[in-house]
Parts: C-alpha cells; sequence; structure tokens
C-alpha cells in the first residue's frame, strides 16, 4: 500500500503523530497482504494503544477548553476504536480480506478525524491558546 499522508493541521507535533499513526496502517495493510499475521497481530496493538492515547489527549484538551462537539469528538473517536477492536477479532479467524475492509474502515475514520482536528485547532488559536504545546505525550 502507498504510504498515507494526512491533512496537516498546521501543528507540527500533532502532524508529526499523526503521520505516525498513518505509518502503522500502511505497515498493517502491507502485513496483510503477505498474510503475516504474528506482524499483523503486533501491528494492531502497536496501532490500538497509540491511537488509543493520541484520542484520550486530544479529548482530554478539548473538554478543558470546552470545545462545543468534545462529546461528538469522542463518539467519533470510539467508534474508530471500536472498528479497530473489529479488526482483532477479524485476524483471529486470519481472514486477510475482511481485515482490509475493515482496517480501510479505520483509516477513513481515523482521516476523517484529523481533517476535524482542523476546526479544533481553530478553536483553540480562537482562545488564544497554542496547540503546539497541548498534545505533546
Amino acid at each position: 500500500m502507498a504510504s498515507i499522508d494526512p491533512v496537516d493541521t498546521g501543528v507540527e507535533s500533532i502532524d508529526v503523530e499523526h503521520r505516525r499513526i498513518a505509518a502503522l496502517f500502511t505497515l498493517l495493510h502491507d502485513a496483510l497482504e503477505v498474510p503475516d499475521f504474528r506482524t499483523a497481530r503486533d501491528l494492531h496493538a502497536t496501532l490500538t494503544e497509540r491511537l488509543d492515547e493520541h484520542f484520550r489527549r486530544e479529548e482530554d484538551v478539548l473538554v478543558r477548553y470546552g470545545y462545543p462537539d468534545a462529546k461528538g469528538v469522542g463518539f467519533e473517536h470510539r467508534a474508530a476504536m471500536g472498528i479497530l477492536a473489529e479488526f482483532g477479532t477479524a485476524l483471529d479467524r486470519k481472514r486477510p480480506g475482511e481485515c482490509r475492509v475493515i482496517l480501510n474502515e479505520v483509516l477513513y475514520r481515523f482521516l476523517n478525524c484529523v481533517y476535524a482536528d482542523l476546526s479544533c485547532m481553530q478553536y483553540l488559536m480562537k482562545l488564544g491558546v497554542d496547540p503546539a504545546n497541548l498534545m505533546r505525550a
């Protein structure tokens, strides 16, 4: 699979994190092409951990600064994580085609979340908050 380059938010620390997460999607997709289920399981675990951590930090920031659609953002994050869990179940069944379909759905949701981050960044900047310092691990 060609590498995925998510839209830039204009905040380097966040964009780097988005690119690292996107790279995991590419590696996972490539592992399914072989198929190498052991590598795919390891990558799935890493992706799950990093995506969950990223989403939690982001939601914490949005709630802290009163983002009007913080609940909606959280809903989208949980939906993506739920589909990522379904991907793990499909991995256990060792069905690469099914895994790719589910993985593409998670990727689609992740990219939509990245796109929505643009509105979040604008909101924070209007409050005079520098988003670059908020999302660092």
